[in-house]
């Protein structure tokens, strides 16, 4: 059962996309921003989220060696 083998790796993966856009929120509130670059920003948080979901699909684990 991979997931349950890999769950811990998942959710820390699943925490450090979160708190990157925390720290985005914070640097988008702190200076002035245009759309452009908001949503390049949101666009890298997307493209993080979805390989987090391909990886869970998959079964499998980045940091396996």
């Amino acid at each position: 059962m991979p997931f349950k083998e890999n769950k811990k790796s998942y959710m820390d993966t699943l925490f450090s996309i979160s708190t990157l856009l925390k720290r985005w929120q914070v640097e988008i509130q702190n200076k002035e921003v245009d759309k452009n670059y908001m949503l390049k920003r949101l666009g890298q948080w997307i493209e993080m989220l979805e390989s987090l979901r391909t990886e869970i699909m998959m079964g499998r684990d980045k940091w396996k060696h």
